[in-house]
């Protein structure tokens, strides 16, 4: 697995931009899968030690029956199943990080 993060400071902004890339070495490792993601996302420097984060990232399970999301509980007759997801996904995330 491999990623490159690069960003720009501009005063209390730092835009990014994310490539990653995970490529499975066996068949006996729990990571099995590959998946491929790009995001972008903008950190801001709101106050004294708190940053709020929002992030878009774009992943790609090629296709194969990955682990890293799930679709919600299918009914069935015997008991519900998750769905492993096989098209890509794209997520939206917020995060404040702060020291204390």
């Amino acid at each position: 697995a491999w990623y490159l993060l690069t960003g720009y400071r501009a005063g209390r902004y730092v835009p990014y931009v994310q490539v990653s890339r995970r490529t499975p070495v066996s068949s006996d490792s729990l990571m099995t899968f590959p998946q491929r993601t790009l995001a972008a996302g903008l950190r801001w420097d709101a106050f004294n030690k708190v940053a709020v984060k929002v992030q878009l990232e774009r992943i790609k399970t090629d296709n194969t029956p990955g682990v890293s999301f799930l679709t919600p509980f299918v009914e069935s007759s015997l008991f519900p199943l998750n769905v492993p997801v096989t098209r890509p996904v794209t997520t939206v995330s917020l995060a404040v990080d702060f020291v204390f």
